[in-house]
């Protein structure tokens, strides 16, 4: 898994550097993965924002915008750890991370912006 951390991300990490966070909470429970990690901190979010928030949410309305902004079918499989299907995506496809970076800088813009 790769996380980019954009100038929107860096302002909070910033602003709560050092400071006790939601995301504390989870740190002494046991968790078998990450996922199950991910899942804790966005039920804690849905419940501060009162909107339901999970990872498929997430990836799903992140991969809705990404084709509404026509982002490349192999940047959105691999952006969001969905499997290559074809032959020519296992096989022939060039695929480099600052695709991604790219493209979600759009989406970002797209949501935050309105650009």
């Amino acid at each position: 898994m790769r996380i980019f951390i954009e100038p929107e991300l860096q302002a909070i990490i910033d602003k709560y550097a050092g400071k006790r966070t939601m995301f504390d909470l989870c740190e002494h429970q046991p968790c078998l993965n990450m996922q199950c990690k991910y899942d804790r901190h966005y039920k804690k979010l849905s419940e501060m924002a009162g909107v339901k928030i999970n990872m498929k949410i997430i990836r799903a309305s992140w991969s809705t915008i990404a084709q509404e902004l026509d982002v490349p079918d192999i940047v959105v499989k691999k952006s969001t750890g969905h499997a290559l299907t074809t032959v020519q995506e296992k096989y022939y496809t060039r695929f480099s991370w600052d695709w991604t970076k790219k493209h979600n800088r759009r989406v970002m813009d797209y949501v935050l912006y309105n650009k």
